[in-house]
């Protein structure tokens, strides 16, 4: 997924500059809260941020505004504990006052907007922690993203699952998101202790780890190895915080388990645990597991959802020992590959339509589920057509099979002469057992060596090739009358042994001169493997 690439509006504190901000700056909290929320709620928040700053105080102002309300409201600033509780009970909750219909939506990019204006109190390292109840309406909050992460600014939203009003969550979620914040929503049972227990952010501010994913249908997150901030044998409980999607739950989700554990796996903290307390609320997990300073941690991740749609899992973690600020998630800027990604079927309407049709009826069988959920977007375009066709998008596969059997290939409407060249180049064309690679997504092997590109030639005599276990054994020699050679290409598909520590190949080849030759290996598999470096030859 990406998102736009946002350039860097630096604003600080009192006029200084955002690059003076470091996290040994003395910082601001601001609560806000939607004059539409449960009163209880707001109660909860301001005694969860008494509690935790009496515990553990690197705070120099506190802040708190009343949201979506039809008379707006200025910030509330103050420099002691005592002014903040008296201002929040005297700004009740109060739907009455608020906008009293369902389309108009929150005020809150504003209030956030004019506290990062503010000459009153330290932008530098502050918390705007907000309990949203009526939604924003599909604000861009590019610009405004760009000046909290100047200023390390952390975004909290607990999003209630009913709105009073207004219509969009996804700016919220990328707020949180890209401001190293964390987004829960939940509903109204348990809302109050999302609420309450998200505050610990408070009394354990240090945050150590922050990473954002992408991720679709089931698998397995690895975060790097870590140590907590604490470098004694036995330290206090640390936080964590894991949120699952960008949006309140949906049947998609089907589960997430997480497992803390040393390298050894002597220590292990696994979650969500209901019988330690530490359960799923909503879209969010938020733990305390005690964690040793000394020795290194591994924690992995389990999910699974229903479909292939994109789903994101953010990951949170924070110490009350001190830590510097940690780099922004970049994850969404750059092509991973865990993207959801797309097919391309493109054919000449010259072509052959047994070839045509044997090609289309492969790509059916081995891109739709279950045999693999990696794909989002299929596509298909006719080439080589006197009036030039545009490339149709489909987000399933059944009306990718319509389009495609409404663009049967066709010579008469191609350019009818011999001296006109193709214009594949404008596509990717997809040969018939060439569409295999869709059942077998990920490239684990691509070397390229300058030893046919083109038609066989006379040169060409032989090309043979066997793999090896390391002892010798010989597991597969190609090509034989299974999988022959045909035309230039040779592809052959064999199951192969996990636990076995390394393969060899070796690939013996004749040519009759001595001229260049290029040849080409590549290998795929099911299993997950990142993008490989470019071939070179």
């Amino acid at each position: 997924m990406k998102r736009n690439q946002r350039r860097t509006t630096p604003t600080g504190e009192k006029g200084s500059r955002a690059d003076s901000c470091t996290r040994r700056t003395n910082t601001t909290i601001l609560l806000a809260y939607s004059t539409d929320s449960l009163q209880s709620d707001v109660d909860y928040a301001r005694r969860a941020i008494i509690g935790n700053i009496r515990n553990f105080n690197p705070y120099q102002k506190f802040a708190n505004i009343r949201l979506d309300v039809k008379k707006e409201e200025n910030i509330q600033y103050h420099s002691d504990l005592d002014s903040f509780n008296a201002s929040v009970i005297a700004h009740p909750a109060d739907s009455t006052i608020g906008y009293g219909d369902k389309n108009t939506g929150s005020d809150v990019f504003n209030v956030i907007e004019k506290f990062l204006n503010n000459d009153r109190a330290t932008i530098c390292g502050s918390i705007i922690y907000v309990l949203v109840k009526r939604y924003p309406n599909g604000n861009d909050v590019t610009d405004l993203i760009t000046r909290l992460r100047a200023n390390h600014v952390f975004v909290y939203f607990i999003v209630h699952n009913v709105k009073s009003g207004g219509s969009d969550t996804k700016s919220l979620f990328d707020m949180s998101s890209e401001t190293n914040g964390f987004c829960i929503f939940m509903d109204t049972t348990n809302y109050w202790a999302v609420v309450n227990s998200g505050l610990a952010v408070l009394y354990r501010p240090y945050q150590f780890i922050a990473q954002n994913y992408v991720v679709f249908g089931e698998g397995r997150i690895e975060i790097p190895n870590f140590r907590i901030p604490c470098t004694s044998f036995y330290c206090q409980q640390t936080m964590s915080v894991i949120t699952i999607q960008d949006h309140k739950l949906d049947t998609n989700f089907i589960s997430l388990n997480y497992t803390i554990s040393t390298l050894d796996g002597t220590h292990v903290f696994t979650g969500p645990d209901n019988g330690s307390g530490w359960p799923r609320f909503g879209s969010g997990i938020i733990a305390h597991p005690k964690l040793n300073g000394t020795v290194d941690y591994k924690l992995t991740i389990d999910y699974k959802f229903r479909t292939s749609q994109s789903q994101f899992i953010d990951v949170r973690m924070y110490s009350s020992y001190y830590h510097d600020f940690v780099p922004f998630n970049q994850q969404e800027e750059k092509c991973t590959r865990r993207i959801n990604s797309t097919v391309l079927f493109a054919y000449s309407t010259d072509s052959d339509q047994f070839d045509f049709v044997v090609a289309f009826n492969n790509l059916l069988n081995y891109a739709k589920p279950p045999q693999f959920h990696g794909y989002t977007t299929y596509a298909n375009i006719r080439f080589d057509t006197r009036q030039e066709e545009e490339i149709q998008y489909h987000s399933d596969i059944y009306s990718f099979n319509a389009s495609v059997s409404n663009h049967w290939v066709n010579s008469s409407i191609g350019y009818g002469d011999t001296t006109t060249g193709s214009d594949v180049f404008r596509v990717i064309q997809q040969s018939m057992d060439g569409i295999v690679v869709l059942d077998l997504p990920y490239q684990f092997i691509a070397q390229n060596y300058m030893v046919s590109g083109s038609e066989l030639d006379n040169n060409f005599v032989s090309l043979n090739y066997t793999l090896y276990t390391m002892d010798n054994t010989p597991v597969i020699s190609y090509p034989d009358y299974k999988d022959p050679q045909f035309g230039t290409g040779l592809l052959a598909y064999k199951v192969f042994n996990g636990t076995v520590d390394y393969y060899k190949m070796k690939i013996d080849y004749i040519f009759k001169t001595t001229e260049p030759q290029v040849i080409e290996l590549r290998m795929y598999s099911n299993f997950y493997q990142e993008f490989l470096p470019f071939a070179s030859n």
